[in-house]
């Protein structure tokens, strides 16, 4: 326990939390024990154990308390204020900074910041979700433990401007969003605050007819953010551009070029209809790499593969797709990771299929789960090893898959909803 003691009638004493007593009230106090202690007062048993319990209290109480000449106090100690703190939700850390100079240092420091999130991430409940058909520019927050008014619309910055956005990722608190001008922007909608990033300045791929590919993820090694750009033309080359975003340094390093394609949803806007059916642009991080699913040409095939980044190394590789599987080219894919194991969700013809692999990186490991009717394209998968999935009424339902029931969450939310992930809410600063 941290005790301050003021050297003269001057000074402060400092304390997050202060029992006072004036000079009256001490003595009393001071008198009232002594009496207790004379044990030729206690007449019966009642009055004897009364006088235990408190004496007990006051011995424990005097290695607690620091006697000035004005006052009684008891501070608190830091580790005692910073795991109450690191309870509370984000919207009340934030107006308890003003209470004072040392609380707002502690819910300020780097420490305190990830104590609160791995804390708040261990009982997490929350999917972040975009959701739109043509004008995809809603984002909302899934909490799949709720049952009643679980889906929450978040409301962009003012600074944001309200058009179509093309692809969105999230890291620890903090939301990726690159609209259909190609402007990225970061934003913590816990905290409010955000920022626009450089443009990325691609080669030949133009942003407004290339399939871009965004993943955020924090790297250990480097203790920074880092953002993951691929633009893959829509045409047949089959090279993609990549780009990395170092937060801290606020700019973009360029890539070599890659021999992968991504694909995902892209609606026509005249017709409103989609031209591709293939994966979701979102990456799953898994084994510290980032996964998509793509295509790569193979002396005049196109192969549908799994790619995936090396965080640490900074290097693409491939993962092999099911070798017992004839219908790659036919279905839309997308990875989750379910269990510790990374998931691959086909869908086809009104029916889902879900393969585990076993061991990372062995092809031969991948071992069909189940098929599953009426469902359509997963959406998240909960800590719970649950399934957040989209009927084909439009309705979100968290499925399981361990005991093969579902319950519906939300009936009637906004339509063509993208791949969502995890999400906690955290003070992590841009």
């Amino acid at each position: 326990m941290s005790i301050k003691e003021s050297s003269s009638a001057d000074s402060v004493v400092s304390a997050p939390t202060k029992i006072t007593l004036n000079d009256q009230n001490k003595k009393g106090l001071e008198m009232q024990i002594k009496d207790l202690k004379g044990t030729n007062k206690v007449k019966s048993r009642r009055f004897h154990l009364r006088f235990s319990f408190i004496n007990h209290l006051f011995s424990r109480l005097q290695k607690k308390l620091v006697w000035s000449r004005n006052s009684m106090s008891i501070v608190l100690p830091d580790e005692i204020i910073e795991d109450i703190l690191s309870r509370l939700p984000v919207k009340s850390l934030l107006r308890f900074r003003c209470v004072s100079k040392s609380w707002c240092a502690i819910i300020r420091n780097p420490y305190f910041v990830k104590m609160h999130h791995d804390r708040f991430h261990e009982n997490n409940n929350l999917v972040f979700l975009k959701g739109g058909i043509r004008n995809v520019n809603k984002l909302y927050l899934l909490n799949y433990e709720e049952v009643n008014n679980s889906l929450v619309e978040l409301s962009r910055p003012s600074e944001m401007p309200d058009i179509p956005i093309i692809t969105t990722c999230s890291c620890n608190g903090l939301i990726c969003i690159e609209d259909v001008r190609g402007t990225l922007w970061i934003w913590n909608p816990s905290t409010r605050k955000h920022k626009r990033l450089p443009r990325f300045m691609v080669g030949l791929v133009s942003v407004m007819t290339s399939c871009t590919g965004l993943g955020f993820v924090y790297d250990l090694s480097s203790s920074d953010y880092m953002i993951i750009k691929i633009c893959s033309p829509q045409n047949c080359c089959f090279q993609s551009e990549v780009g990395i975003y170092w937060s801290s340094y606020n700019l973009w390093e360029r890539l070599p070029d890659i021999p992968y394609k991504i694909f995902y949803v892209r609606w026509d806007v005249p017709t409103n209809k989609s031209n591709k059916v293939f994966s979701e642009s979102n990456p799953t991080h898994f084994h510290d790499a980032l996964h998509w699913v793509g295509c790569k040409c193979l002396r005049d095939l196109t192969l549908n593969i799994i790619f995936a980044f090396d965080v640490k190394n900074r290097v693409f590789r491939e993962v092999h797709l099911p070798a017992d599987y004839d219908h790659f080219n036919l279905c839309r894919m997308t990875l989750l990771v379910l269990d510790g194991y990374l998931c691959l969700f086909c869908e086809r013809a009104l029916l889902a299929e879900v393969w585990l692999m076993k061991e990372y990186g062995v092809r031969e490991s991948w071992t069909k789960l189940f098929t599953c009717e009426g469902y359509n394209f997963p959406r998240a998968t909960t800590k719970k090893g649950k399934l957040i999935v989209e009927n084909h009424e439009g309705g979100l339902c968290s499925y399981d898959l361990k005991g093969q029931c579902c319950r519906s969450l939300i009936t009637k939310p906004p339509k063509l909803f993208g791949m969502g992930t995890t999400f906690v809410e955290s003070l992590v600063p841009l």
